[in-house]
Protein backbone atom coordinates (compact mmCIF):
# COMPACT_ATOMS: atom_id res chain seq x y z
CA UNK A 1 0.00 0.00 0.00
CA UNK A 2 3.03 2.38 0.83
CA UNK A 3 4.56 1.76 -2.85
CA UNK A 4 0.84 2.61 -4.29
CA UNK A 5 0.81 5.75 -2.79
CA UNK A 6 4.44 6.75 -3.55
CA UNK A 7 3.58 6.04 -7.09
CA UNK A 8 0.56 8.09 -6.89
CA UNK A 9 2.24 10.74 -5.63
CA UNK A 10 5.11 10.65 -7.89
CA UNK A 11 2.35 10.42 -11.07
CA UNK A 12 0.68 13.21 -9.25
CA UNK A 13 3.86 15.01 -9.49
CA UNK A 14 4.67 14.30 -13.24
CA UNK A 15 1.57 15.63 -13.96
CA UNK A 16 1.43 19.05 -11.78
CA UNK A 17 4.95 19.49 -13.68
CA UNK A 18 3.74 18.92 -17.35
CA UNK A 19 0.62 20.97 -16.08
CA UNK A 20 3.28 23.97 -15.01
CA UNK A 21 4.82 23.55 -18.44
CA UNK A 22 1.99 23.52 -20.59
CA UNK A 23 0.24 26.56 -18.80
CA UNK A 24 3.47 28.39 -19.07
CA UNK A 25 4.44 27.52 -22.61
CA UNK A 26 0.81 28.25 -24.04
CA UNK A 27 0.80 29.94 -27.01
CA UNK A 28 -1.39 33.52 -27.32
CA UNK A 29 -1.69 36.78 -26.65
CA UNK A 30 -2.29 38.83 -24.08
CA UNK A 31 -5.07 41.54 -24.03
CA UNK A 32 -2.37 44.22 -23.71
CA UNK A 33 -0.82 42.80 -26.58
CA UNK A 34 -3.99 42.58 -28.61
CA UNK A 35 -5.02 46.32 -27.62
CA UNK A 36 -1.64 47.79 -28.24
CA UNK A 37 -1.48 46.39 -32.13
CA UNK A 38 -5.67 47.43 -32.42
CA UNK A 39 -4.26 50.47 -31.47
CA UNK A 40 -1.65 51.15 -33.74
CA UNK A 41 -3.97 49.99 -36.38
CA UNK A 42 -6.57 52.32 -35.85
CA UNK A 43 -3.84 55.18 -36.08
CA UNK A 44 -2.82 53.87 -39.40
CA UNK A 45 -6.14 53.48 -40.74
CA UNK A 46 -6.77 57.38 -39.64
CA UNK A 47 -3.52 58.35 -41.26
CA UNK A 48 -4.55 56.85 -44.85
CA UNK A 49 -7.97 57.49 -44.66
CA UNK A 50 -6.73 61.19 -44.29
CA UNK A 51 -4.22 60.69 -47.57
CA UNK A 52 -7.23 59.48 -49.60
CA UNK A 53 -9.15 62.38 -49.33
CA UNK A 54 -6.80 63.91 -52.11
CA UNK A 55 -7.79 61.71 -54.28
CA UNK A 56 -11.28 62.56 -54.48
CA UNK A 57 -11.43 65.34 -57.16
CA UNK A 58 -13.54 64.74 -59.90
CA UNK A 59 -12.02 67.28 -61.89
CA UNK A 60 -8.56 66.16 -61.59
CA UNK A 61 -9.74 62.71 -62.42
CA UNK A 62 -12.03 64.11 -65.39
CA UNK A 63 -8.45 65.63 -66.52
CA UNK A 64 -6.64 62.55 -66.22
CA UNK A 65 -9.33 60.32 -67.98
CA UNK A 66 -9.02 62.36 -70.88
CA UNK A 67 -5.51 62.77 -70.87
CA UNK A 68 -5.23 59.33 -71.21
CA UNK A 69 -8.68 58.91 -73.83
CA UNK A 70 -6.38 61.10 -76.33
CA UNK A 71 -3.22 59.93 -75.96
CA UNK A 72 -5.39 56.13 -76.65
CA UNK A 73 -6.84 57.95 -79.85
CA UNK A 74 -3.41 59.12 -81.03
CA UNK A 75 -2.07 55.96 -80.80
CA UNK A 76 -4.96 54.10 -82.55
CA UNK A 77 -4.57 57.05 -85.73
CA UNK A 78 -0.57 56.20 -85.42
CA UNK A 79 -1.50 51.99 -85.63
CA UNK A 80 -3.99 52.54 -88.01
CA UNK A 81 -3.02 55.46 -90.38
CA UNK A 82 -6.09 57.03 -89.70
CA UNK A 83 -7.31 60.76 -89.04
CA UNK A 84 -9.53 60.19 -85.19
CA UNK A 85 -11.86 62.86 -84.64
CA UNK A 86 -12.69 63.48 -81.21
CA UNK A 87 -15.28 65.59 -80.09
CA UNK A 88 -17.41 65.51 -76.48
CA UNK A 89 -21.51 64.78 -77.04
CA UNK A 90 -23.94 67.13 -76.55
CA UNK A 91 -24.80 66.29 -72.54
CA UNK A 92 -20.45 67.95 -71.69
CA UNK A 93 -19.98 64.32 -70.10
CA UNK A 94 -18.89 62.26 -72.70
CA UNK A 95 -16.22 62.46 -75.44
CA UNK A 96 -16.51 60.07 -78.86
CA UNK A 97 -13.86 59.28 -81.27
CA UNK A 98 -14.50 59.13 -85.02
CA UNK A 99 -12.18 57.68 -88.00
CA UNK A 100 -11.58 58.66 -91.78
CA UNK A 101 -8.49 58.60 -94.22
CA UNK A 102 -8.38 62.72 -93.76
CA UNK A 103 -8.81 65.40 -90.93
CA UNK A 104 -10.73 67.04 -94.13
CA UNK A 105 -12.69 64.33 -94.65
CA UNK A 106 -16.61 64.87 -94.44
CA UNK A 107 -17.50 61.82 -93.41
CA UNK A 108 -16.62 60.17 -90.05
CA UNK A 109 -17.40 57.15 -88.84
CA UNK A 110 -17.55 56.25 -85.67
CA UNK A 111 -14.95 54.37 -83.45
CA UNK A 112 -17.07 52.22 -80.83
CA UNK A 113 -14.53 51.02 -79.02
CA UNK A 114 -13.19 54.33 -78.02
CA UNK A 115 -15.59 56.46 -75.93
CA UNK A 116 -15.73 58.24 -72.50
CA UNK A 117 -17.71 59.39 -69.59
CA UNK A 118 -16.23 61.42 -67.32
CA UNK A 119 -16.96 61.09 -63.65
CA UNK A 120 -20.34 61.85 -61.89
CA UNK A 121 -19.54 65.52 -61.14
CA UNK A 122 -17.00 66.66 -63.51
CA UNK A 123 -18.34 68.26 -67.05
CA UNK A 124 -16.84 69.97 -70.00
CA UNK A 125 -16.57 73.69 -69.47
CA UNK A 126 -17.37 73.79 -73.38
CA UNK A 127 -18.67 71.46 -75.80
CA UNK A 128 -17.77 73.36 -79.12
CA UNK A 129 -14.11 72.07 -79.25
CA UNK A 130 -13.26 69.25 -81.64
CA UNK A 131 -9.89 67.64 -81.79
CA UNK A 132 -8.37 65.67 -85.38
CA UNK A 133 -5.05 63.23 -84.95
CA UNK A 134 -3.53 63.05 -88.45
CA UNK A 135 -2.80 59.20 -89.52
CA UNK A 136 0.82 60.79 -88.22
CA UNK A 137 -0.30 61.63 -84.44
CA UNK A 138 -0.33 65.19 -85.13
CA UNK A 139 -2.72 68.55 -84.90
CA UNK A 140 -4.02 71.06 -86.84
CA UNK A 141 -4.15 73.41 -84.17
CA UNK A 142 -3.66 72.98 -79.83
CA UNK A 143 -6.56 73.27 -78.02
CA UNK A 144 -7.53 73.76 -74.43
CA UNK A 145 -9.99 71.91 -72.37
CA UNK A 146 -11.67 72.90 -69.38
CA UNK A 147 -13.21 70.50 -67.05
CA UNK A 148 -15.08 71.52 -63.80
CA UNK A 149 -16.82 70.31 -60.62
CA UNK A 150 -18.44 72.32 -58.22
CA UNK A 151 -15.41 73.24 -56.28
CA UNK A 152 -12.92 73.75 -58.68
CA UNK A 153 -11.40 73.52 -62.78
CA UNK A 154 -8.69 71.58 -64.18
CA UNK A 155 -7.21 72.63 -67.72
CA UNK A 156 -5.70 69.94 -70.46
CA UNK A 157 -3.43 71.25 -73.15
CA UNK A 158 -3.11 69.90 -76.24
CA UNK A 159 -0.21 70.32 -77.91
CA UNK A 160 -0.25 70.79 -82.07
CA UNK A 161 2.46 67.51 -81.73
CA UNK A 162 0.08 65.90 -79.65
CA UNK A 163 1.46 65.96 -76.20
CA UNK A 164 -0.56 67.08 -73.17
CA UNK A 165 -0.12 69.00 -69.95
CA UNK A 166 -2.70 69.18 -66.75
CA UNK A 167 -2.42 72.74 -65.34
Amino acid sequence: MATQKVNFIATAIDFLRHLKITLTRAPGFTLLELMVVLGMAGILTGMASYQLKELDNPAQNGAAQIMTFLKKSRAKALATTYAYRIRPKSNSTELEAHYANSCSSTTFTLDGSLALKLPSTSTLASNSWSLCFAPRGTLSTSTDIVISDPKRSVTVQVAMGGGMIKL
